[in-house]
């Protein structure tokens, strides 16, 4: 309930922000971060008494759902301004399946390595996964902007 009622009041506040490049990629980096505070306190969690647990994963939730949509929106964001004009549609269909690829294989896999470690320090893969890639996003999103000169102007903002 609580991501749902953060997702449905600020997804379109946040959105705004990622129309060009480097704000989606910061966006990125800043939700990436983000997520990677939630998942410590889902961490620290199993390490508490019953209510201070409660507590600490509803905040948690909140945390990683404000980290959610900065990182989707500006994906989102990345997806449309890196992409040369004649290339959207391609470029959208690419970013479709390795979502759904990373939907289908994301929970079995997040699963054996938190679960199976068989204590909190199993979050310190994603945790460090997500931190990492996180960083790297406006630095990669610059050079790929400094590429081979493509058709269409990425630096404009998305139509709608």
């Amino acid at each position: 309930m609580t991501y749902t009622v953060l997702t449905v009041v600020l997804s379109a506040r946040f959105g705004r922000r990622a129309e060009l490049a480097e704000p989606a990629a910061r966006m990125v980096r800043r939700g990436s971060l983000v997520l990677a505070v939630a998942m410590l306190g889902f961490a620290a969690a199993t390490t508490l008494s019953t209510a201070a647990t409660v507590t600490l994963l509803l905040a948690s939730t909140a945390v990683y759902s404000v980290g959610e949509l900065w990182h989707v929106n500006g994906a989102t964001g990345l997806s449309y301004a890196l992409a040369p004009d004649p290339a959207v549609g391609q470029y959208q269909g690419v970013t479709v399946l390795l979502n759904g690829l990373a939907m289908a294989a994301g929970p079995a896999l997040l699963t054996a390595v938190i679960v199976g470690s068989g204590s909190p320090a199993g979050w310190l893969v994603p945790i460090g996964l997500v931190t990492v890639c996180g960083l790297a996003v406006p630095p990669l999103t610059r050079w790929a902007r400094a590429g081979p000169a493509r058709p269409g102007p990425a630096a404009e903002p998305l139509p709608g």
